[in-house]
């Protein structure tokens, strides 16, 4: 067999190196593009399943109500005789009290956004004319700085005028947007309300899904599998149903101060304010501040002073709210340290919107909780300790090996808040469940 020369190699080689690369650029494109597809497809599905899962979603927020209007007042009425018909009635009163709320809620708001808008629009001439008077005053006070001002305030409003007459008026399809706002909105309210009709037959039969739910992961999964599985569902019912429930009761509670302040001080827009704080406050850290902002637009543009006074109050009473109120409601359901809450709103907003930052505190809880269960099981098994304390020192040898002081035990209580006595306890429950599930 005839060897290649050096020069035959490199060719070789070469040729060799770009025909490795050009199929690995084929396979990668080639996954990507069958990836695409199959998110495409995923994504379809979940879209063509939009009443499924608002049904979903209101089935499991009215079975609170529904199971109170069942054990505190019907069964006490029919003394625990004739099942279905104490359902059916539960069933019926909890989705009508939930509808009543909402029509309430449309009823009181929307009459007062659309008087909002017209205020806007009739009073924004005037008010642009008091800020330019205001300029042009400061610019005759101030000739060295008030000069440019004045020019940019000049040409900033051409240019917006001209933007709004020239670009967007024309090419602004009036009758096309019209339409596909008709369209999604006579989409939406379909979906909810074939959205409360499968809720209702979840509630009215739940117990049976349930039980077909538990018979299907029996099926697919074993033994062990399927009791992890129960106890991650348990886990993740428990975090999601105390952290929404107290959410929603610390938003009613935002909504019903505001409201009644606003009320008593004759500040305006009160049920639009309170509605608009309450909904924004369902958001953790940051629905406070995107609330505050256009609700404090809204009075600023009636009544200036009013709108500062508002603003120094709701501020006070958000940080009594958040300092002591909610923490008060929410209990230790989240069981996430400030920093980690942030994170889970930025990533999970980030992700999938005004949904993402609703639901990210409480997925990432059942993460965190699930990485700290799998850390500590790990640990044990290693006969390590599960306390973060331990770990304390300066010392690169192996953990088992330190044995901290009590000054450094100290020092790390005093500064991530880890309380001793907790820890343990922490831990022994955590190997309970350990041996349990073994």
């Amino acid at each position: 067999m005839k060897k290649f020369n050096e020069r035959q190699k490199r060719y070789f080689y070469l040729g060799l190196t770009l025909f490795i690369s050009f199929s690995l650029v084929m396979i990668v494109s080639s996954y990507f593009t069958k990836a695409e597809i199959i998110v495409t497809t995923i994504g379809s599905i979940f879209r063509a399943l939009t009443s499924v899962w608002i049904g979903l979603v209101i089935a499991y927020l009215t079975n609170p109500i529904m199971m109170f209007f069942e054990k505190k007042v019907f069964s006490k009425i029919f003394k625990g005789k004739k099942e279905g018909l104490v359902r059916g009635l539960s069933v019926t009163i909890s989705i009508l009290l939930i509808l009543a709320v909402l029509a309430g809620i449309l009823i009181l708001v929307i009459p007062q956004v659309i008087d909002t808008l017209a205020t806007l629009v009739k009073s924004f001439p005037g008010y642009w004319d008091n800020v330019m008077n205001f300029v042009e005053k400061f610019a005759k006070d101030h000739p060295g700085i008030g000069g440019k001002i004045l020019e940019f305030t000049n040409d900033a409003g051409n240019k917006l005028m001209d933007w709004l007459q020239n670009d967007l008026l024309p090419n602004v399809n009036i009758v096309g947007t019209v339409t596909n706002g008709l369209l999604n909105a006579a989409e939406v309210i379909v979906n909810f309300f074939v959205g409360i009709i499968i809720s209702i037959y979840l509630l009215g039969d739940k117990e049976n899904f349930l039980l077909q739910a538990k018979k299907l992961i029996a099926t697919i999964f074993p033994k062990k599998w399927y009791r992890r599985i129960l106890i991650g569902c348990s886990e993740a019912h428990h975090v999601f149903g105390e952290f929404i429930t107290g959410k929603i009761m610390d938003s009613l509670l935002v909504g019903v101060v505001t409201f009644l302040f606003m009320w008593l001080a004759d500040i305006p827009y009160a049920t639009l304010v309170s509605v608009l704080l309450a909904v924004c406050n369902l958001i953790p850290f940051f629905g406070q501040f995107i609330g505050m902002i256009p609700s404090f637009l809204l009075i600023f543009v009636i009544s200036p002073i009013k709108a500062i006074i508002w603003l120094i109050v709701i501020i006070i009473y958000m940080q009594i709210d958040g300092n002591v109120i909610s923490p008060k409601i929410l209990g230790n359901s989240i069981g996430l340290g400030s920093f980690w809450i942030l994170f889970s709103i930025i990533f999970f907003g980030g992700m999938f919107g005004v949904i993402g930052m609703l639901i990210g505190v409480p997925v990432f809880a059942l993460f965190y909780r699930a990485v700290r269960y799998y850390m500590d099981r790990h640990l044990r098994k290693k006969g390590l300790p599960t306390q973060a304390y331990a770990y304390a020192g300066d010392s690169d040898d192996y953990p088992e090996l330190v044995v901290p002081t009590h000054e450094q035990i100290d020092a790390v209580v005093s500064h991530f808040g880890v309380d001793d006595d907790d820890d343990e306890t922490n831990g022994t429950e955590t190997e309970k469940e350990t041996n349990e599930n073994s």
